[in-house]
């Protein structure tokens, strides 16, 4: 036998379930879209990691990933790919969009937070600007 604060616990619960539904957005649920996920990798190079390991060679479209990269070789064609900072210098403007060197990686990540309509005010800090060539 359950003792009685197990018991009512458990009925609490049982009771409370059919309230669920209500938190949920019904319009949400029902669509049914096929389009893939938009998705943001971002990779930083902290103190102790060798960047050489990580360049890629050619430019524009018909670069070639390092052997590190190369796990993502599968995604090159359907994968834009923006490189900040020391890469920048390698790929040039197509495809693939090239950031000068100068450019922080805040700002990135913060051009594409604007592309997905997350506002400037929900940032906590200062901002360093936009890079007006990336579209999402």
């Amino acid at each position: 036998m359950i003792d009685r604060r197990t018991f009512l616990r458990g009925t609490g619960a049982a009771v409370s379930l059919p309230l669920l539904d209500i938190m949920g957005n019904r319009s949400f649920a029902a669509e049914s879209t096929n389009q893939a996920p938009q998705r943001l990798v971002s990779i930083f190079q902290p103190n102790g990691v060798y960047p050489k390991a990580w360049d890629v060679t050619g430019t524009g479209s018909t670069f070639e990933f390092s052997p590190i990269l190369s796990p993502l070789k599968h995604l090159k064609d359907n994968w834009p790919i923006v490189m900040v900072g020391r890469g920048a210098g390698v790929i040039t403007p197509g495809r693939h969009l090239q950031i000068n060197n100068p450019t922080p990686l805040a700002n990135l990540l913060f051009s594409i937070s604007q592309g997905f309509g997350v506002e400037g005010d929900n940032f906590n800090g200062v901002s360093t600007g936009v890079i007006s060539e990336l579209t999402v």
